[in-house]
């Protein structure tokens, strides 16, 4: 995967979404392609339970018939965390403040996830 490509698109989402304070790329497997987080955070833990997240909320919604799983939220006491398909092969993991808004999040996390999968698709090629 393109670095450079990643590094436009979380320049781009932390544009559009002042209030996130870290993401990162990760493969389904839990391995971080990209990461760019404000503190001192172990992201290979961060990719490992992001992946796990995805995975178990794409069972969830499998078991209970309830279409496709669009992502996965945590909320917190100081903030939310966020795990977006990007792919069959990656993952996209946000966390923001509480003082973001969700829906903004959502909007601009969904657009860099397809930005991500369609380049995931085009290395396949």
């Amino acid at each position: 995967m393109d670095k450079q490509l990643l590094r436009l698109v979380f320049n781009q989402l932390q544009n559009d979404v002042p209030e996130i304070d870290g993401m990162s790329v990760v493969t389904s497997d839990g391995k971080v392609i990209e990461a760019q987080w404000s503190n001192n955070i172990e992201i290979d833990k961060v990719g490992a339970v992001g992946s796990a997240l995805l995975g178990l909320g794409k069972k969830a919604i499998e078991i209970l018939s309830r279409g496709e799983l669009l992502q996965v939220v945590l909320h917190s006491t100081e903030g939310m965390l966020s795990v977006y398909s990007a792919g069959e092969r990656s993952v996209l993991i946000v966390h923001m403040s509480n003082a973001g808004n969700l829906g903004m999040l959502n909007l601009y996390a969904r657009k860099a996830a397809s930005t991500i999968a369609e380049q995931m698709r085009n290395e396949e090629l």
